[in-house]
């Protein structure tokens, strides 16, 4: 056979035709390529994205490591340390409480149990040492790993961990003696002050300063004391005000109060022992609590004013010197209850009627002295509101 022949123009067609082939596979080829490229890079940009997660991941999980050996040594030492600081709390309001000391006598052991309480905690490591340190690791920890802090509910816990170091560095502090310090100057106080942890501030107040002022008022306070009342309704007062406080911790504090006053005035009572004066003064120390504490003004007003003062006024005989015992009641009534109202407060009106019936005595006398008497007992009606209760003379 004899071969077939091409014309030039069918070979350059073909040959066209295989280069449009090739270039179509070329075209192909580099698409895929292009993609390829594209899914390595995709690839090393995961890649490198896990190598991050990773260093995070160990980071954190190296942080968390740290983190649970801390608290795992600091649980631990708490353990051993919260009974010696108890006892160091309890010895120190002991101390207080005991009357039959010298000032002398006191002063010594004071600072002995000082000295006691700041060598408590000179064997271990300076991060477990003061509320300030403990607090510092927990910011850490709120900084670099927020989500978790979050999770494992620390702030709640944060308060309950410091206490305890906190109890420590008040474990000699007695509001009721003159001088003391307060409580906002302490360290542990001024540094959350210095942060402005205000939510820190305001759980510690709850679960450190008011069971410490508690246990004050149970072992130390004696409601008679003015100047011992004084400066504890203060402190009551701002804790009050400045914080705003509520809760169990509180009412105990409040409950605490009551009993204490409740117990003074029974105790005044007992066998007849507590004359008007002093009577008197343990009036005007109670209704230092009237708007403080509820349940106080009944007290004095009931149980020490109607029950126990006005009998005692009655014994006495209706004379000028005895004026000036009443004086002393008008004294001890808070002025605010006569200066904020123009009508006489309801559980004044058995103190009034006694005013009336005295003066009225004093008034029949001619002598100069019971006329002068008389309307000194003719002011203390008219600043009560109750003059109308009185007889014009």
């Amino acid at each position: 056979d004899i071969p077939r022949t091409f014309s030039l123009a069918e070979i350059r067609n073909r040959l066209t035709q295989e280069v449009k082939t090739f270039e179509q596979d070329a075209q192909e080829c580099d698409g895929r390529v292009e993609t390829s490229d594209k899914a390595l890079e995709v690839c090393k940009d995961k890649i490198a994205e896990e190598e991050k997660s990773i260093e995070r991941l160990s980071a954190a999980f190296q942080f968390y490591q740290e983190m649970r050996c801390y608290l795992n040594d600091y649980l631990q030492l708490i353990s051993v340390k919260v009974d010696q600081i108890s006892g160091l709390e309890d010895r120190v309001l002991e101390l207080f409480a005991n009357q039959s000391l010298s000032d002398k006598e006191k002063r010594g052991k004071y600072s002995a149990l000082t000295e006691e309480g700041s060598q408590l905690m000179s064997d271990v490591r300076e991060e477990f040492c003061s509320s300030r340190a403990v607090r510092e690791m927990f910011v850490k920890w709120k900084k670099e790993q927020p989500e978790s802090y979050k999770d494992a509910y620390i702030s709640q816990c944060l308060p309950r961990v410091m206490t305890p170091l906190i109890n420590l560095e008040m474990a000699g502090w007695n509001p009721l003696l003159e001088n003391s310090a307060s409580f906002e100057e302490f360290p542990w106080f001024l540094d959350l002050v210095g942060v402005g942890d205000a939510e820190l501030l305001q759980d510690l107040v709850q679960t450190a300063l008011i069971p410490k002022v508690t246990s004050v008022v149970e072992r130390c306070w004696r409601p008679g004391a003015l100047a011992q009342s004084e400066r504890l309704v203060d402190l009551v007062k701002l804790i009050s005000e400045d914080y705003g406080v509520e809760g169990s911790e509180w009412e105990r504090l409040n409950q605490a109060i009551l009993y204490k006053v409740k117990q003074c005035v029974s105790q005044i009572g007992e066998g007849g022992g507590g004359g008007v004066t002093e009577c008197t003064g343990l009036l005007h120390a109670i209704l230092l609590w009237d708007g403080v504490t509820s349940g106080v003004r009944g007290i004095a007003l009931q149980s020490l004013l109607s029950e126990r003062i006005l009998p005692e006024l009655e014994e006495l005989r209706s004379e000028p010197g005895t004026v000036e015992v009443v004086e002393g009641v008008i004294r001890a009534i808070p002025s605010q209850w006569f200066d904020d109202t123009q009508v006489m407060v309801p559980e004044l009106k058995g103190f009034a009627g006694y005013l009336v019936r005295l003066a009225n005595k004093l008034g029949s006398s001619e002598q100069r002295s019971y006329k002068t008497a008389y309307k000194r007992v003719k002011s203390m009606l008219l600043r009560m509101h109750a003059i109308d209760l009185l007889k014009s003379k």
